[in-house]
């Protein structure tokens, strides 16, 4: 446990000296590469998912939008606020700090062009066609050609690569013999930036950019269950079951012979592990920001 406020920790991102954390209600708050808290700002609403460029700060705000903060030393300032017609909810930004990909409520996701935060433009949307964004959806990494990424339930895998000119998301469904593709809670999504990796009846199965039943991709097991959401790092896969509290580390380079490094039970509700500074933290809401060491 590394870090606990009066508000619940849920998303966490890169500073150049330290770390972000939204904390719901409780707003943004800046952090040293110790911990310490350097920084506070109230956000307008609930802060439920921020991410980082340079010194901005792009955080969702739900119903409330998005807002964008300049950060100076120890100053957090707003610099824009923009409100969409639907809640937005999860961002990503691209490698530029140009584009931001957001989650729309649950049903829709936009293309955002950020580079004037005085004059936010939505370059493309994309609805759903059966299924919802529950949460967690975006991909922690990015394919080797820069191309960013999210999971539906049920729609399957979505990518757009506005740095090199895509504006039109491209969708990749996948079927089953019996019932459907779906991404719950045990479901996760990431890539090593050429395999995409997804988890399904607990074993790892490598998605391809064409259609295809996934039932039939071979299926790659540990000797336990690999539930949850999904973070690669370095040969090594993260995945966070935050229903059963559930946190899990695997040696994924040889994925016929997957070993468990660690497998736990925690009391903290724990969104996905993410890695900054070569440190693996966990958001765990009231739990507080948590370590995987």
């Amino acid at each position: 446990q590394r870090f606990v406020c009066d508000s619940p920790v849920i998303s966490v991102c890169p500073t150049d000296d330290g770390y972000a954390i939204a904390c719901a209600n409780g707003g943004i708050r800046l952090l040293d590469r110790d911990f310490n808290e350097t920084a506070h700002v109230d956000t307008e609403g609930i802060c439920y998912q921020i991410c980082t460029h340079n010194d901005r700060i792009y955080a969702a705000l739900g119903s409330n939008g998005l807002a964008i903060y300049q950060r100076s030393g120890s100053s957090i300032k707003l610099i824009s606020h923009y409100v969409a017609d639907q809640g937005i909810f999860q961002i990503d930004i691209s490698e530029s700090g140009r584009y931001l990909n957001c989650g729309y409520d649950v049903t829709q996701i936009a293309l955002l062009d950020v580079s004037d935060p005085a004059a936010i433009k939505e370059l493309t949307r994309r609805k759903s066609i059966i299924g919802p964004l529950y949460g967690s959806n975006f991909l922690s990494s990015r394919l080797a050609d820069g191309s960013m990424g999210l999971m539906w339930h049920r729609d399957g895998l979505s990518l757009i690569n506005p740095e090199k000119g895509e504006f039109t998301y491209r969708q990749y469904e996948y079927t089953r013999h019996v019932s459907f593709m779906g991404y719950g809670p045990e479901n996760g999504c990431d890539t090593d930036g050429k395999r995409i990796f997804f988890n399904l009846k607990r074993e790892l199965i490598l998605l391809p950019l064409q259609p295809c039943n996934i039932d039939d991709l071979p299926h790659y097991a540990a000797d336990h269950p690999i539930e949850g959401k999904l973070t690669y790092h370095d040969n090594k896969i993260y995945a966070i079951e935050r229903a059963k509290g559930i946190i899990q580390e695997y040696d994924i380079r040889d994925l016929n012979n997957i070993k468990t490094i660690q497998y736990f039970h925690t009391n903290a509700s724990c969104e996905k592990a993410v890695v900054i500074h070569d440190r693996v933290l966990i958001p765990g809401w009231y739990g507080g920001l948590l370590e995987l060491i």
